[in-house]
């Protein structure tokens, strides 16, 4: 592949999602690798910060709703965001990760050419206490080498598990590499690239729940994007060898199973997971022609990341949800509609109402982002295409749910202080009153 050839360049999109308020939220792809982990911590990690105050913590808002439940919001302050990538939170719900700075161009995150140096950063915050606290402060870009923590210019990717999340890194040179910071350090070891000598180009990668990466690989003669797994011993195999426009792998909430988008020209279908690099499987969905790069990026932008939900607080099967364990949501081009998708088989595919950006599972029901609130939609109601569903109230501002954990989830809104500014609560699952 000619790194310099961006004509030649397989485009993969950035994923978008808006959060009502004028807030446009991307998300895209990385990749992964088992290499030796860098030693040591961090320069930039910040020595044994003193805790800050929380004389003046906002105080958590509790208030019952219908039905007999309570739910409680605690707003935990508010981060720099470069309003482009929404950010990652760690499976326990201790830090989350944040892309900050300037917006990258849709280039850049798109893969679709060559990368200037990019003016992002990713921060990470501890947020156990009752308010936000830095841990991490990235440095500047390598003049040359290969970074071993976070520096300026990497870009938040799609996927975590307990020990860090995915980052890519689009290189001067129209590589593209991607590598897993650690939560703890933010310490990088390089799962796709971390060789000067090779040119790679990778992207929209999601992590199983053994460590395997999935993939999409730029092939050699630049003829499109390959769809390959990595495994956690470090072997690469090829899954579906018929280059495409684009490919985005989706994964379900318990990071077991997946599918994945395939664009060829301009026809997109979801298809089933592949045994080998034969045969490809079934289509779970055809989503029609005259689709874009837009279309496979936006359809992935409201769906959890990979890693970033607890499967036992969802596992049951009672009502008529179904085990969310097998599920996936994601936008269908088509309708504009979110939907659900069960990648067992088991449940067909389930759409939601117009107007729903985002769903998440709790013990008792979804939670649902809307263009004017957040729902609970109790487990006993099923999933109509109009929502019985609760308003909470509880927002200043539609939020997205970006992490499940037994205690509750992680909810980010636009912040007060613009489009720059991202405001980050937990809120409990529902309990009784």
């Amino acid at each position: 592949m000619n790194p310099h050839d961006s004509n030649r360049m397989p485009a993969v999109g950035a994923v978008t999602a808006l959060l009502c308020a004028g807030l446009l939220v991307c998300q895209f792809g990385c990749v992964t690798e088992r290499v030796p982990r860098a030693l040591g911590t961090s320069p930039y990690i910040k020595g044994n910060p003193a805790p800050t105050s929380t004389a003046n913590a906002p105080q958590a808002i509790s208030k019952p709703a219908p039905g007999g439940l309570r739910f409680e919001l605690a707003p935990l302050g508010e981060v720099p965001f470069d309003a482009s990538v929404l950010p990652l939170v760690s499976p326990g719900g201790r830090f989350i990760a944040v892309q900050a700075g300037t917006a990258p161009p849709l280039h850049a995150l798109n893969a679709s050419g060559p990368a200037e140096a990019l003016n992002t950063r990713i921060d990470i915050y501890d947020m156990s206490g009752r308010r936000l606290q830095q841990t991490f402060l990235a440095g500047p870009s390598p003049r040359r080498g290969v970074p071993r923590t976070l520096t300026q210019g990497m870009l938040l990717g799609r996927a975590v598990n307990a020990e860090g999340f995915l980052i890519e890194w689009p290189r001067q040179d129209a590589t593209r590499w991607i590598g897993l910071c650690t939560w703890a350090d933010a310490s990088i070891t390089w799962l796709v690239g971390g060789d000067e000598s090779v040119a790679t180009f990778a992207a929209h990668a999601i992590l199983m729940h053994d460590g395997t990466l999935i993939t999409a690989l730029g092939d050699e003669e630049a003829r499109g994007w390959l769809l390959a797994q990595r495994s956690p011993t470090g072997q690469i195999t090829v899954l579906d060898a018929d280059p495409a426009t684009m490919l985005v792998p989706l994964s379900s909430l318990d990071a077991r199973r997946f599918a994945y988008f395939r664009l060829d020209g301009d026809a997109l279908t979801l298809n089933a997971a592949p045994v080998d690099a034969d045969r490809r499987r079934k289509q779970l969905l055809d989503l029609g022609t005259a689709r874009t790069v837009q279309d496979v990026t936006s359809a992935v932008g409201s769906s959890l990341p990979p890693g970033s939900a607890a499967p036992e607080i969802f596992a049951v099967s009672d009502g008529s949800f179904g085990d969310f364990q097998a599920a996936a949501n994601f936008l269908d081009p088509r309708t504009g509609r979110t939907a659900s998708v069960w990648m067992d088989g088991s449940t067909p595919v389930t759409k939601f109402s117009l107007g729903i950006v985002s769903a998440a599972p709790s013990r008792r029901g979804l939670l649902l982002t809307t263009r004017q609130d957040l729902l609970f939609v109790p487990r006993q109601t099923g999933i109509p295409r109009v929502p019985p569903g609760v308003g909470l109230n509880l927002m200043r501002k539609p939020g997205i749910v970006r992490g499940i954990w037994n205690g509750g989830f992680c909810v980010v809104e636009p912040g007060d202080a613009g489009p720059g500014a991202l405001s980050v609560s937990k809120l409990t699952h529902p309990s009784p009153n």
